[in-house]
């Protein structure tokens, strides 16, 4: 596949690919079959029974699901409230929404922890983010 074509996808948010893996929209993945660097991200954010006895990141699956610019907007409002803004407009932020617009987005953001920084680019680039859902 032509890496413009890539990049091109990846900024239309309707798949992602890391390392020559692709995520489509609605897939299924368990932990194992995650590469090592998504893998990586899901321990630092649940994290081996740290707050749900149990629990464990290892032993569940994921689905690819596309928010909805309005969704992203909800969740960081429920999350930053008054401050967006403020957290939005940071030289950080705007720089990562820069890099996302020319170079795309690795993969699917796991909200509730590594996911803030992508998402609050992504308010800036107006545009669905395609996430990581737990599925139970």
């Amino acid at each position: 596949m032509d890496h413009n074509r890539i990049k091109k996808i990846l900024r239309e948010s309707t798949t992602t690919d890391i390392s020559d893996f692709t995520y489509n929209i609605g897939d299924v993945f368990t932990y194992n079959e995650l590469p090592i660097s998504v893998r990586d991200e899901i321990d630092i954010c649940y994290g081996e029974g740290d707050d749900v006895e149990d629990f464990y990141p290892s032993e569940q699956k994921y689905k690819v699901v596309l928010y909805s610019y309005d969704k992203l907007m909800e969740w960081l409002d429920r999350v930053y409230g008054h401050s967006l803004g403020d957290e939005a407009d940071t030289d950080e932020i705007l720089q990562l929404a820069d890099d996302i617009r020319k170079n795309g987005l690795n993969y699917p953001v796991i909200f509730g922890c590594e996911g803030h920084h992508r998402a609050l680019a992504y308010y800036h680039l107006e545009k669905p983010i395609p996430s990581f859902q737990l599925v139970r």
